[in-house]
């Protein structure tokens, strides 16, 4: 009786009528490829982000950066800030009795709020609140 002969070359999986792997190793040559050409991709993507700076600043970051000179710094605020404040030419008139009529606010809670919170309303400020103040507004800090 004549025995099969077994073929050493072929995979179990593949079906006997395609000839010996070539359609797998076709499939597995592609899948490979489509690997190779995401691995470059991605590689490529991070190269391209190192060399815009990206990584290079952030390993030369330093953990206390320097701070602006105090004297620039001063002067830029006194240009923005003056001492003095800016005076501006209007007045309130009797704007805060009419917003304590109106009930826009009580008058003697807020004066207790600021007391509370340390800071209690100067006179100018009660004159303004008051309806008595006779100067122009000056803002300042």
């Amino acid at each position: 009786m004549d025995s099969p002969e077994v073929n050493d070359n072929v995979h179990p999986d593949i079906p006997p009528s395609t000839p010996a792997g070539s359609e797998g190793t076709n499939k597995l040559a592609k899948r490979w490829a489509a690997r190779t050409w995401w691995i470059i991709a991605i590689l490529v993507t991070y190269l391209f982000g190192l060399g815009s700076g990206y990584g290079i600043r952030a390993l030369n970051t330093k953990d206390n950066p320097e701070p602006a000179a105090s004297s620039e710094v001063d002067r830029l605020v006194e240009q923005i800030h003056p001492k003095d404040g800016y005076t501006i030419p209007i007045s309130f008139g009797d704007l805060g009795p009419q917003m304590v009529e109106a009930g826009v606010f009580d008058r003697d809670t807020f004066i207790q709020v600021y007391q509370q919170a340390g800071k209690p309303l100067s006179a100018d400020q009660l004159a303004m609140l008051d309806g008595t103040y006779p100067g122009e507004i000056v803002i300042n800090q």
